[in-house]
This record gives structure tokens, C-alpha cells and sequence, in this order.
């Protein structure tokens, strides 16, 4: 505080100067050493700037990281709040249509019968077998929820804020009329018996009877139409729906008629089936399944001779989606790491990708003989498109693996010397990231039940060799006996690209297999390439659960390593990169010496 009062400004010049020079701690400026003492205080100021801008600078970057994340948690928020409202909108409906059947005649009738059904016919009691010897009927008959029930599971709508809108030029409507896909169908040939897991052919002829003209779905899948097939069982339930689909060859004009030949995938389990051949409408997220021009055919399916001979030892399963910088670096790795004399075929399923992937794969083909390549011409899925794939493969073993993989050295033969042991039906495999940390050395459960990859961002010493059982790893190289991906029915293709693969493994494990993950087997994975990848997690959670969470254990303490801490270290390093193609050419670089795709096969 001043104490001779007002502002130094204020104050005559003069009385300023002077106390200036009495004071001490200022006589420097008047001396002869006073630019030293300038240069010192410049030289302090500038450290106190730099320390400054240092922290303005981690201040920006934190902030900088802050406002990343929050987009990240708009993002999965805005999925999240999606899914919802398909969830909520799919209530309202299942909700309606059980209203208004439970305030029909028709089901208090029944509901009536069961209550007077009841009383006389009690469970187990010996009239009630009696009436079942008399009608030759060795099961009750199913229940009316349980009909309904199986048709609202096999039920799905295209909702209207799922539709985008009509493509530039684009001659369909811009709301589909109930009278766009009257059709007639024909079926010409097909066969009388059918192999389990096998493909068999039918030819089909359809015809457009409606007064619009229906265009190849791959220039516009508004108004694209194709064919599709489900199998019902004797019990009149769908065991399969919505198998492989056929699009049209070429656009069809009203009154046009075309046939085209189908490929249709057997059942798993033989038996008595019906064949339903349909029209089907591809929709954003959904389909809707346009039964009324429905063809049904009864049919046997028989089961398929078990094969002995092999004509590779592996098959290695690759769908694609988009992504072709991904696959050739993927297939590149396949051949510089798998030996010459380890006899192979790689089967790629692209499925509908648009971005040169299909050159990419001719191209290769031409050069390497064990190559087979499936274009189903729609994003089908991950579970659907692994199930395509094996059932074409003529491998002892099935290899499901990411188009965004890169192995390393001998991997695959150490993941066919974990598979020679006795009972194992899956091996695992240790993923990194680019960065070198651990992304996946096996699964386990939580509290909740909640699948969680253990050691995940860990920086993990190399001779920590992370080997045994499991209850699931992950599916993004997962090695499968054949048969045992037979007897299983493949993977579940009610999940949409995730959780079909912990599915599977439980599957597995359900037969009395062992599922084993084999440390020795190292590939670096750049994880969720695919766009759109986790748009259906929260549905594929809540089917998980309903199915497995009073059946699996929680044995996140079983597998937990001393002395790791886990947050710290996946804290200590961040997994994700700015820049994929410059990571994928280092890491390319750095485990294959080039580009060059050498030998063909």
C-alpha cells in the first residue's frame, strides 16, 4: 500500500526518480553492472515464459484429448440412443400384436380349452397318458405361445428412420406402396434330398406382376429385390431364416419373368424339413420378409458323409468388407509366414465391398492357385460370412481370420500343435496391437457375466507366455476342427458383428470339448476396421445374456496375473493411432521386409 496516497501517476516525476535511487534493492540500474543485471532478468524471464507455454501447451493437449473422448462418447451415445429407439419401436409393435390377440374369441377360446384341457388331463397323471397312447402321440403338442412366440423371433420390419432416401436418379418410390413386390414363383428344379451343411442348387423362376420395375440391387437397393430361403422342421419351427440371398441378374420391368439359380445351404441336423423359397427386400439395418408369394417344398435332409480324406490342412476363412489395403496386407502376411510344405487354401468372402477389393482379390487369384474367392454382393455379417466360407472349405482344420491381421512367424503351427490334443474344439490365439501391447490373450467374465479380454493394453514381458483354458477367445483367428464346426452349426447369425464368436466357444464347450488359447501363436491386429462395427452391440448383448448368463462362470480372478496392474499399463500407453495406413506400411515393413507378394501357389 502507498502511503503518501493516489495513483503513482499522479506524483511529480522528480519524487519518483529520487525514491528510485535511495532505494537498495533498484541502485543496480544506476550502477555500471546494471546491463548484467538487465540480461539476468531477460534470461529469468524467458525461463518463466518457456515454463509457461510448457504448461499452456499440456494444458492444450489434455483439453485436446478431452474434447476426442467426448466426441467418441457422442458417438457411441448417438448408437446407443439408436438402437434404443429400433428397441423401443419394436416393443410398441410385438406389444400391439399381443394386445389385440389376447383380446380376440380366438384366444380366450383357447385359453378356455387349455383351463378345461387342465383339469381333466393333468400333467402325468394316467388319464393323461392314456389319451397320449390312444393318439399315437408321444410329446405334447406345442402351445399356442409357444407358436407365437416363434413367429415374433422370426419377425423383423424396416423402420422408417432407417430408411435413407431414394438414390440420385433413383425410379423407385419414395415410400414403398403395399403392391411393389407381387410376384409369381416358380420353382423348375430342385433337388429331392438335401446333405446337411452342404450347398445344392435350385432354379427359380420369378415373375413381376406389380406395376413397378425392379432394379439389380448393386445400383439401387431401394427398389432391389432378391431371393431368399428359410427351412421350417417337422415342429414347424424356422431352423434356418433367411439363408444365402440371390439378387437379380438384371432389372425387371413389369409383367418381366427371369429365372435364376439359387444356392441353398442344408441344416445342420437331418430330418424331415419344408423348404421355403421368398422374396426378400433389403433394408438399412433390416429386411422385411414379403411371405405372401412364399414357395414351400417338403424335403428330406440327410446327413452328409463324413469326410476322411482332406485336401488341405487348413482352410483359412477371410471375410472382407471394404478395407483392401487391410486384406493385402493380410494376405501378403499369410504367405511370408505359413512354410511351403504346410498344405493351405484361403477361401475370401467379400461381402458387397466397393472400394477395389474385388480387383484386389482377381488379381491375387491369378497368381495363387489355393485361392477361392466368394462375393455374396451384400454385408452379410461377420457370422454369416464365416459360415459361408466353411462350408466351402475342403481344409481338416478351419482358420476364421480378420482381413486386419498380420501374422507373425509360426503362428499357424503352433495353433495346429495346440489343436492335436485331445478333445480340443477352438485354439485362441495372442493378438497385439501395433504398438506391441496385448490386445487379446483369452476372455473372461465378470461379475456380470460381461465378456472382458483380459491383460488388455498391457505391456506384457515376452517370455509371459499366456497359455490354457478358456471358457471363449476371441474370433478374429480362431482355429476349428471341421467336424467340430459342423456339430456345432457354425456360428449364430442372430448376432450382428459381435458376440457370435464367445457364443460359439460356449457352444463348443457345451458339447465337451476343451477351448484353449495358444500364446505361442502371435499376430498383431489393428481391431475394428470395419465401419459400423459396434452399431449392435447393446442388441447382441441382450441376446448373449438371455441365453448364457445362468450358464457361464465368473472367472476374472482365475486368470488375473500377480503384480500386474492393468489399468496403469493400458493407461500408460494409448492403443489407438492417428494415422492406420502409416502404421499398417511400417508394421508391414517391419515384419515382411516389402510389399512384394513373392511366390505364388
Amino acid at each position: 500500500m502507498n502511503d503518501q496516497g493516489g495513483h503513482p501517476r499522479d506524483r511529480e516525476p522528480g519524487a519518483g526518480r529520487s525514491a528510485l535511487s535511495e532505494s537498495p534493492t533498484n541502485q543496480e540500474f544506476v550502477t555500471p553492472d546494471g546491463e548484467g543485471a538487465v540480461e539476468r532478468l531477460e534470461q529469468q524471464l524467458s525461463v518463466s515464459r518457456m515454463k509457461k507455454d510448457k504448461v499452456l501447451r499440456e494444458r492444450y493437449h489434455k483439453v485436446s484429448r478431452l474434447n476426442d473422448e467426448l466426441s467418441i462418447a457422442r458417438d457411441e451415445l448417438s448408437f446407443v440412443r439408436k438402437d434404443l429407439r429400433q428397441f423401443e419401436s419394436e416393443n410398441r409393435r410385438i406389444a400391439s400384436l399381443i394386445n389385440s390377440i389376447k383380446s380376440s374369441r380366438t384366444w380366450k377360446l383357447l385359453r378356455w380349452g387349455h383351463r378345461v384341457k387342465s383339469r381333466m388331463v393333468p400333467n402325468g397323471s394316467l388319464r393323461q397318458r392314456i389319451l397320449r397312447l390312444g393318439t399315437g402321440e408321444s410329446v405334447p403338442h406345442r402351445s399356442f405361445i409357444e407358436t407365437l412366440a416363434n413367429l415374433i423371433d422370426n419377425s423383423s420390419v424396416i423402420l422408417a428412420h432407417d430408411m435413407p432416401p431414394p438414390a440420385e436418379g433413383s425410379t423407385s418410390p419414395a415410400v414403398i406402396p403395399d403392391d411393389f413386390y407381387h410376384c409369381e414363383l416358380t420353382v423348375l428344379e430342385c433337388p429331392t434330398r438335401f446333405e446337411t451343411f452342404t450347398f445344392s442348387e435350385a432354379l427359380v423362376t420369378i415373375k413381376n406382376i406389380s406395376p413397378y420395375t425392379w432394379t439389380t440391387h448393386s445400383r439401387d437397393w431401394r427398389s432391389g429385390v432378391g431371393l431368399s430361403y428359410h427351412w421350417k422342421d417337422q415342429n414347424d419351427k424356422y431352423s434356418v431364416w433367411d439363408g444365402k440371398r440371390t439378387f437379380l441378374a438384371s432389372d425387371l420391368d413389369a409383367e418381366e419373368s427371369l429365372s435364376t439359380r439359387m444356392e441353398i445351404l442344408g441344416p445342420v441336423q437331418p430330418g424331415n424339413y419344408s423348404l421355403e423359397i421368398t422374396l426378400v427386400h433389403e433394408g438399412f439395418n433390416w429386411f422385411e420378409n414379403k411371405g405372401s408369394p412364399a414357395v414351400s417344398i417338403p424335403l428330406t435332409v440327410e446327413r452328409a458323409v463324413e469326410v476322411t480324406e482332406f485336401s488341405f490342412v487348413c482352410s483359412i476363412v477371410i471375410p472382407v468388407f471394404n478395407k483392401a489395403e487391410f486384406t493385402q496386407a493380410c494376405l501378403l502376411g499369410i504367405e511370408k509366414t505359413v512354410p511351403g510344405e504346410l498344405s493351405y487354401e484361403i477361401i475370401v468372402v467379400d461381402t458387397g465391398s466397393s472400394d477395389g477389393t474385388a480387383e484386389l482379390l482377381s488379381a491375387w487369384r491369378e497368381k495363387h492357385r489355393n485361392t477361392k474367392i466368394i462375393s455374396l454382393g451384400m454385408n452379410s455379417g461377420f457370422a454369416r460370412s464365416c459360415n459361408i466360407g466353411a462350408s466351402a472349405a475342403q481344409g481338416r482344420y478351419i482358420v476364421l481370420l480378420n482381413n486386419d491381421i498380420l501374422p507373425t512367424q509360426g503362428w499357424l503351427e503352433a495353433m495346429l500343435n495346440a489343436a492335436d490334443a485331445q478333445c480340443i474344439g477352438a485354439v485362441g490365439s495372442k493378438l497385439l496391437y501395433p504398438n506391441g501391447r496385448i490386445q487379446h490373450v483369452g476372455v473372461a467374465f465378470d461379475e456380470n457375466k460381461n465378456p472382458l479380454t483380459i491383460y488388455r493394453g498391457v505391456n506384457l514381458p515376452e517370455a509371459t507366455d499366456v497359455t490354457g483354458e478358456f471358457q471363449a477367445v476371441t474370433g478374429a483367428c480362431l482355429l476349428v476342427p471341421r467336424k467340430v464346426y459342423r456339430a456345432v452349426g457354425g456360428l449364430d447369425e442372430r448376432y450382428t458383428n459381435s458376440y457370435e464368436d464367445i457364443d460359439f466357444c460356449l457352444r463348443i464347450r457345451a458339447l465337451g470339448y476343451k477351448v484353449v488359447l495358444c500364446g505361442k501363436a502371435v499376430l498383431y491386429h489393428f481391431e475394428s476396421s470395419t465401419d459400423g462395427r459396434k452399431n449392435h452391440d447393446q442388441r447382441n448383448l441382450a441376446l448373449f445374456k438371455s441365453r448364457w448368463a445362468d450358464k457361464i462362470q465368473s472367472d476374472m480372478d482365475v486368470h488375473r496375473l500377480e503384480g500386474v496392474d492393468e489399468k496403469a499399463d493400458a493407461e500408460a500407453s494409448p492403443t489407438q493411432f492417428s494415422s492406420r495406413h502409416d502404421v499398417l506400411l511400417d508394421l508391414t515393413k517391419r515384419l515382411y521386409g516389402s510389399a512384394d507378394t513373392g511366390k505364388g501357389n
